[in-house]
Parts: C-alpha cells; structure tokens; sequence
C-alpha cells in the first residue's frame, strides 16, 4: 500500500515541496501541464501504465487527480492518489510485465 506522502514509493515526502524541487526539469515538463488542466479547466484526470516511467521507477498502476478550491470555486490545488505495484526487472533496461507503455492519461470535465 502507498503511504499518503509519498515517503514508501520516493523515500522521502512530498508533502509542503515545490514541483520544481521534487521533480526534474524534464519529468515537471510534462506533469505540470496535466496538474494546470486539473485545478484551470476543472477537470479530473485519470491515469493508467507505467505511472513512474519517467521517474525511473518500474511500477504499473493507476492514478487519479481532482481540483480542490479553497473558496469552493476556483481551484488552487489538487488531491490524487495512486495505486501502483512495482513489476519484476527482466534486465536492467526493462521490467518485466505486460506493459511497458509509458502513463495514458484522460481527462474529464467536471
């Protein structure tokens, strides 16, 4: 199970950090676009796949992001968890597991 800070899947908490402090250049180039589109649209995002690929991290699952408003209207933050296993290493250059395509992620209007 993945603890609610992220500390079990990162080693560390994510908790109270900047995006740009936690995540490389390259991983907040692509994250920050879909976490914008949450809290700007409103939207919900759902995510399946390798949920980690970009990390480095070898673990299938599935994700979720909702908008939170402080004011109840207008968003300012997001709430998400993420369910995920990591797979077996068939080598040091790819897991083992019937999917090795990076996250697919949809959004939905709310």
């Amino acid at each position: 199970m993945a603890s609610p800070d992220g500390s079990r899947a990162f080693g560390k908490s994510l908790r109270g950090m900047k995006m740009t402090e936690f995540y490389t250049p390259e991983v907040f180039a692509i994250v920050f676009p879909r976490h914008r589109r949450v809290v700007t649209e409103p939207g919900f995002m759902h995510g399946t796949g390798m949920v980690f690929a970009r990390m480095g991290y070898t673990m299938a699952g599935e994700r979720i992001g909702l908008p939170l408003a402080e004011d109840g209207e207008i968003g300012d933050g997001i709430i998400g968890g993420t369910f995920y296993s990591a797979l077996p290493r068939l080598d040091e250059e790819r897991p083992l597991g019937p999917d090795f395509a990076p996250e697919q992620v949809t959004f939905f209007p709310l």
